[in-house]
C-alpha cells in the first residue's frame, strides 16, 4: 500500500499518522513536518501514530527520530510513538528509538480530525541528502546505530560529494 501521511493539531498536541509503506521516496511531507517541529511545534506535545503503517525504512525512522531533539540537537520532552504492529515496535527498539521517545501499543489515536499532507516530486539529490541526514540521525541515537549505519553514511556522502579525478 502507497504511504499517505496525514496530521492534526490541538491546542496541547500535534499528531502525524503515517501509513502504508513508508520509504524513503515518500517522506517529503514528512522532512516538512520534522522542519516545522523544529521551529514553530516546540510546545506542543508530538504523537506519531505508526497503527496503519505496513513497513518504514531506515530513512523514515530517522526523521522520525529527529522529531525528538531541538535545533540544537538537545532532547527534552519524549515524544509518543504509537505502534501497535509487533514486526514494527521490534524494529523501533533494535533502532533503540526507545531512548528518545515513549512507545506506546495502543490501537490509534483517531481523537482529532486529520489532513492528509500531499507528495511532491523531488530530485534524486534532494532524495540522497534526506536520506543522509536522517541516517545521521540514527547515528546520534546509540553506538549500535552508528555501527551499523556508518558505511550508510559514508557511501551518502560519496554520492553528493564525489571526489573528481585531478585533470592535468
Amino acid at each position: 500500500m502507497q504511504c499517505k501521511i496525514f496530521d492534526a493539531m490541538s491546542d496541547q498536541t500535534y499528531l502525524l499518522k503515517l501509513t502504508g509503506e513508508v520509504r524513503l521516496t515518500s517522506c517529503a511531507p514528512l522532512e516538512k513536518v520534522v522542519l516545522r517541529k523544529i521551529h514553530d511545534l516546540h510546545d506542543k506535545d508530538m504523537v506519531v501514530d505508526l497503527s496503519e503503517a505496513e513497513s518504514i525504512d531506515s530513512t523514515a525512522l530517522g526523521l522520525v527520530a529527529s522529531m525528538a531533539f531541538n535545533e540544537a540537537g538537545e532532547q527534552h520532552k519524549k515524544p509518543v510513538i504509537i505502534c501497535p504492529k509487533d514486526d514494527i515496535y521490534r524494529i523501533l527498539v533494535s533502532m533503540q528509538l526507545d531512548k528518545v521517545f515513549d512507545i506506546v501499543k495502543n490501537k490509534s489515536s483517531q481523537l482529532m480530525s486529520m489532513r492528509e499532507l500531499p507528495a511532491t516530486p523531488e530530485s534524486d539529490h534532494v532524495i540522497c541528502q534526506r536520506s543522509l541526514d536522517a541516517h545521521r540521525t540514527l547515528i546520534k541515537i546509540s553506538t549500535t546505530n552508528q555501527i551499523r549505519f556508518e558505511q550508510v553514511v559514508e557511501q551518502l556522502e560519496k554520492d553528493l560529494h564525489p571526489v573528481l579525478p585531478k585533470s592535468h
